[in-house]
């Protein structure tokens, strides 16, 4: 189901985009009880890259989000109906493609380590302290074409950080190719692989390292596809539970119960549109307030099915 009419994102080559900036179509009918919730995707924070968004446009798009009440998310809480979120706020899922530096800085401070305040994680770390309803939490989904964050010294210290608190890491693939031109075969290489690469830095927490992203933002449609992914496994541990595109669409949850919507989720490339073109959807799900625990959710709080392993 097309949410927005916004042209999809074109694959021109690997890690590349074209598309027009998106915007909402507010003529669109309302859906009732919708399940759909906004996906965000994030690549360099700062910077004059063409995927990129400065540090002041991300704080700015978290005050907004947070005005408009929405709370952060993460893809495992997919699979559990989102039940850390409050009742009263909506749900969203910010991600952020590749492992560049700038999503990830660590300089050394007067007590050790810090935290770059312009990088994502300085940026996220500081409103969601200053913001405590709103929540914690990105998915952070790497690629192993490069050095994870850019600081090889530093790989073992980001990831583990991220885990301990509160963040997810995501499997952006081994060398960043697209799906739409690797052959088959060689799949559980470009993704099982890129899990073994972060065993040495975070260790049997590779099975906490369940979602994909796939470079380019497009992945192939048909069962046959889904089949691949279900059966693929590292350790015992599923390596793709769930995958996302960069399509310019909402998450629509009504529509991931089967694999096929599982392994293409909908996204916003947020260098590509703003804020307010997602959020004013109205495809958005509504919130209203319970008066009590046992009066029913102002949005349907739908868990994904557990992934079967084949």
């Amino acid at each position: 189901m097309t949410i927005l009419p916004a042209a999809l994102l074109a694959f021109a080559g690997p890690g590349t985009y074209q598309a027009a900036p998106l915007t909402p179509d507010l003529d669109e009918p309302a859906a009732f009880e919708s399940d759909c919730i906004p996906v965000l995707c994030y690549h360099g924070i700062g910077g004059s890259g063409a995927l990129s968004v400065s540090p002041e446009r991300l704080r700015s798009d978290l005050e907004i989000l947070y005005e408009a009440g929405f709370h952060l998310a993460l893809p495992s809480d997919l699979f559990t109906g989102f039940t850390r979120v409050p009742s009263d706020r909506i749900p969203v899922i910010l991600t952020f493609d590749d492992g560049w530096e700038s999503q990830f800085e660590l300089v050394e401070g007067r007590d050790g380590l810090e935290t770059t305040a312009g990088c994502a994680v300085g940026i996220l770390e500081a409103f969601c302290e200053a913001h405590p309803d709103f929540g914690r939490g990105a998915a952070f989904f790497i690629s192993w074409d490069k050095i994870p964050f850019g600081q090889a010294d530093l790989i073992d210290e980001k990831l583990n950080f991220l885990l301990d608190n509160g963040y997810e890491i995501g499997n952006h693939s081994l060398r960043h190719a697209s799906f739409m031109r690797i052959p088959t075969d060689e799949w559980e290489r470009h993704l099982a692989g890129a899990v073994a690469k972060m065993k040495p830095y975070i260790g049997l927490r590779t099975s906490l390292v369940t979602s994909v992203s796939w470079p380019g933002g497009r992945f192939p449609e048909g069962a046959r596809f889904d089949e691949i992914l279900e059966s693929m496994t590292y350790q015992g541990s599923p390596v793709a539970s769930c995958g996302f595109l960069v399509d310019g669409s909402l998450l629509d949850l009504s529509e991931c119960t089967g694999t096929d919507g599982r392994y293409r989720m909908g996204r916003f490339d947020m260098a590509r549109c703003s804020i307010y073109s997602v959020i004013r959807s109205r495809r958005i799900v509504d919130r209203e307030p319970r008066t009590g625990l046992h009066d029913p959710l102002p949005w349907r709080a739908r868990a994904l099915p557990p992934l079967r392993i084949r």
